[in-house]
């Protein structure tokens, strides 16, 4: 039976999906008592009882778009035997099918109170919803005229029309008569062709136009359209979002043939300008995979990073014969990309035909031997999690390749612990070690002429590390990061190192040391695969951050917050490494409630997927979840299916990294045979008199702010607009913006979400 705490968290989560993701009313209305109070972001959104407060909900629905819900943070808590308070923190975006663009930080505060009027027991006696930015108008429920305004922005270069069905004849007639129709032929022509892009300058018109003329033109439309704007700053023309949408309009009903060829001039011009993404955008719409593979190539593997895993497989499917041969590489990085996307029998398939192509198109031995190298590594890939089959494919391209080449792929798919990523059946980790360290080994002997044993001693350093045996492991990963110079493409491997050395440190209490390690793992230059090694710093910076905070006790390691887990640049593989971390961060923050829910669907992702060490992270959570509720009966069967999956292998450090939060449990454990002796050393192996050092010792009493930037970082932290700040402080409202801007930089942050998350985690002076 779930608490009353996770009973709330779960309705909440509830009523905030239905009326944002599924634009439904209900679960809201039928859980507002007769007397709620609801304030809203406007300044009048002010209304008591449920009458009132339906009525104004029910005005603004027909303003509402769905949106998307993300990074949500939730606070629960009790006000009384009978009251908790539930907030939810979250990005908003609006769905990629609507017609405008919003993406903003939305707070919602339910205060619920026990009855027996609904059947789940709670009722809504408080709810306060606010936006953290100062936008919205006096009568608007939701930011609809500043989405229109960011409708020009989107990244997608032609949109749906934005106007109502209603409004369209009359608005389209009116544009058509004062800012279209007294253009003649050419002038038309190119207006449309411009709206294909969000701006656009006037050296952009003159080859669209193929003509001088055009700039000529558009100043001239300048002066008397009040549909074009010129923004004297950057030297860039835009339409208004009803031109835009008019002419997109306009655009559909010319012949296929025309807006081919329009959207492919204007492919070849971001293809020019370096805009990859848009350039592979329009060269789809206009049916040429020659120009999309073109622009794949010269983005590389990173310029397919956002779209779909059907943009690659569109490509290979559609791009004839000739096109794959002459643009190979970048084939070979849409298989990658459908691979990263875990389409793995798609990525299979393609490497087939590709491998068919190397064989009949090239008659160059030396290219024909590259790119069947190519394949035979890409093969290696999608064989994953088969260590043996990956290794076998790797050694038949070395094979092919007599010196070394620069086939580099990601093998550890952005995870800060490869192990994780092959560890799959208990009793099996140190043969899994080996594999893994053969499977190494042969990669890095296809692209450096020589390879020394040390190469690949990470992984044996991660496996000493997580069977407790850290000096050995200290030694081990050392050694690596000294001799790992004549190595300097295996960032990703270096990253391994630094991040357990950082680890250790955290064993030992060694604050300095600590520094010293996560100095390492920023200045490691990412030169391949950047935004994965991005993603496995950050993955690794939210691991570390959680060890030294937990809820009593929050300690700054880093000068900002770490930056949210984005693994958008890892592969499909590392979706269950990242789901412990995440719910780490949760087990720091001590959102339990929300961690109860997390965790026992991540545990059941873990199992059926075979990842062992994922699996018993998230057991270890739950434990520590029902040790917190007092459940000590739940907690101890929650451990022991940790021990059950960890015994084997004598993976005791996950356990002694918790027991901070298990004292109780682990008391119990103790008294039982089986389990004893691993329980016993998981004790002694314990971060929790380290971990209590480290946080003595890195703790910051005060803010590196003056004092009226405390007071302004406090109300942001609290919602209030620049302009409700300005107030307050009896100052100038650009005096705020200014100030804040100050706060920004000192504490190197960009937004408002980042100082709110800041100041909850640093105590003012």
């Amino acid at each position: 039976m779930l608490t009353e705490e996770a009973l709330i968290l779960q309705l909440s989560k509830r009523i905030i999906t239905a009326y944002f993701e599924e634009l439904d009313l209900t679960p809201l209305f039928s859980h507002l008592s007769d007397n709620v109070i609801w304030a809203g972001a406007g300044k009048h959104m002010q209304l008591t009882g449920y009458e009132a407060v339906t009525e104004a909900f029910r005005r603004g629905h027909s303003q509402r778009v769905p949106c998307r819900i993300s990074n949500e943070e939730y606070t629960v808590r009790p006000l009384s035997d009978t009251t908790w308070l539930c907030q939810i923190c979250s990005d908003i975006t609006t769905d990629p099918s609507c017609n405008m663009f919003i993406h903003e930080y939305q707070r919602c505060v339910f205060i619920f109170q026990k009855t027996q009027r609904c059947d789940d027991g709670w009722e809504i006696i408080y709810l306060n919803n606010s936006v953290a930015y100062n936008r919205l108008n006096d009568q608007e429920l939701f930011a609809v005229e500043y989405g229109m305004h960011n409708f020009q922005q989107r990244a997608e270069a032609d949109g749906e029309n934005v106007l109502t069905t209603q409004d369209k004849y009359q608005l389209y007639s009116y544009i058509k008569r004062n800012a279209f129709a007294n253009l003649d032929a050419a002038g038309k022509n190119l207006f449309l062709a411009l709206s294909l892009f969000p701006s656009f300058t006037g050296e952009l018109a003159s080859y669209v136009m193929d003509s001088p003329r055009a700039k000529d033109l558009l100043d001239a439309e300048v002066e008397r359209n009040p549909f074009l704007y010129f923004d004297y700053h950057d030297g860039t023309y835009s339409f208004h979002p009803l031109l835009a949408s008019y002419l997109h309009y306009v655009f559909s009903r010319k012949s296929r043939r025309w807006q081919q060829a329009q959207q492919l001039r204007a492919a070849h011009w971001y293809l020019q300008e370096g805009d990859y993404k848009q350039a592979i955008v329009l060269a789809r719409r206009a049916g040429n995979y020659d120009t999309v593979l073109t622009a794949i190539e010269q983005g590389g593997r990173e310029s397919l990073y956002g779209f779909a895993h059907d943009v690659a497989a569109d490509t290979l499917q559609h791009a004839s014969a000739a096109e794959r041969a002459a643009h190979l590489e970048g084939c070979f990085y849409c298989v990658l990309y459908a691979f990263r996307c875990g389409k793995r029998l798609l990525a299979v398939k393609y490497l087939s035909v590709l491998a068919d192509c190397v064989e009949t198109e090239f008659a160059d031995a030396a290219q024909r031997l590259y790119y069947a190298a190519y394949a035979e590594v890409m093969k290696g890939f999608c064989s994953y999690p088969d260590l043996s089959a990956m290794t076998k494919h790797v050694q038949r391209a070395r094979e092919l390749l007599p010196s070394p080449h620069d086939l580099i792929l990601p093998w550890t798919f952005g995870s800060p612990s490869p192990l994780s990523l092959y560890h799959s059946l208990p009793g099996q980790l140190e043969q899994t070690a080996e594999g893994l360290r053969q499977f190494t080994a042969s990669y890095i002997r296809l692209i450096h002429a020589d390879v020394f044993p040390c190469q690949t001693d990470f992984i044996r350093g991660e496996y000493e590390y997580l069977t407790g045996r850290l000096d050995e492991a200290e030694q081990t990963l050392t050694q690596y990061v000294h001799a790992n110079s004549i190595v300097p493409k295996c960032i990703s491997h270096l990253q391994t190192a630094h991040f357990y050395l950082a680890r250790l440190a955290l064993c030992r209490g060694d604050a300095a040391a600590l520094q010293k390690e996560v100095q390492h793992l920023h200045s490691l230059k990412l030169q391949v695969y950047p935004q994965c090694g991005t993603a496995v710093k950050h993955l690794c910076e939210a691991f570390l951050q959680s060890m030294l905070n937990s809820s009593s006790a929050s300690v700054p390691l880093y000068t900002s917050p770490p930056p949210p887990i984005d693994v958008n640049g890892c592969y499909y593989p590392i979706a269950p490494i990242a789901a412990v971390i995440q719910d780490k961060v949760l087990l720091s923050r001590g959102e339990f409630p929300q961690l109860l829910l997390q965790a026992t669907e991540h545990y059941k992702t873990a199992m059926a997927s075979q990842y062992i060490l994922p699996a018993i992270y998230e057991s270890i959570l739950l434990a520590c979840v029902y040790e917190h509720a007092g459940n000590i009966d739940g907690a101890a069967t929650a451990l022991k299916q940790a021990i059950v999956l960890a015994q084997p292998d004598h993976l005791v450090m996950p356990f002694a990294e918790h027991a901070e939060y298990l004292p109780q449990t682990m008391k119990r454990l103790c008294s039982d045979a089986a389990t004893a002796p691993f329980i016993e050393q998981a004790q002694g192996l314990s971060l929790a008199e380290p971990l209590s050092t480290l946080r003595t010792a890195l703790a910051k009493p005060a803010l590196p702010l003056s004092k009226r930037e405390q007071e302004v970082a406090a109300m942001v932290a609290t919602g209030l607009t620049n302009k409700a700040i300005a107030e307050q402080l009896n100052i100038a409202e650009v005096t705020v913006k200014k100030t804040l801007s100050q706060i920004y930089k000192k504490l190197g942050i960009t937004n408002r979400a980042a100082l709110s998350h800041y100041m909850s985690h640093h105590p003012m002076s």
